[in-house]
């Protein structure tokens, strides 16, 4: 069981079972059945229902009621939800490393690779924000110059078969710190 920085349990099959994760909460979606194969023997893995657009409305909604709250967090509030994140990393990394082999066909030793990769991209983003995003005040001839960060909202990540863990981890962290 991986618990998020919120709290929330995640239990790679046994919750979720082809289920949405909106709001805090594993819903059934309001879409057409399908299933998700292991591509090696094609047995089903799990079966589901895709998203409606009164469930993607909901996702989105949710996300900006919680883009509101999380923005407000002081940046050392967002680091310690990402380093209990990374913590769930480690803690589950066979458990999702054998889920991530078994949805794409891959060996097991490259899906174990991706979740590593996933657990580095912590520190990756937490070292590239503090170089990059600090705030910064320079003297000009009329006055200061100061340059800040902020957040600029609700981001979607659709990920791709081959990295399912990794590739949208790397655009999910880095937005979540910012």
């Amino acid at each position: 069981m991986l618990r998020l920085a919120t709290g929330s349990s995640f239990q790679p099959y046994a919750n979720m079972n082809g289920k949405l994760y909106i709001n805090g909460t594993w819903e059934v979606g309001g879409g057409k059945l399908f299933a998700s194969n292991n591509p090696c023997d094609n047995k089903v893995l799990w079966k589901g229902n895709a998203a409606s657009q009164s469930n993607i409305d909901s996702a989105i909604e949710s996300a900006r009621i919680a883009f509101n709250q999380w923005s407000k967090l002081t940046l050392e509030k967002r680091i310690s939800y990402l380093r209990n994140y990374q913590d769930k990393l480690k803690l589950e990394q066979i458990s999702l490393a054998v889920i991530i082999s078994r949805e794409t066909g891959k060996p097991l030793w490259e899906s174990k690779t991706e979740v590593n990769a996933m657990i580095g991209k912590i520190d990756c983003s937490i070292n590239a924000y503090t170089e990059r995003c600090s705030d910064k005040t320079s003297e000009t001839a009329i006055g200061n110059s100061i340059t800040r960060f902020k957040p600029h909202g609700v981001i979607a990540v659709l990920g791709p078969f081959n990295l399912p863990g990794h590739l949208p981890n790397g655009h999910i962290i880095p937005a979540l710190l910012a």
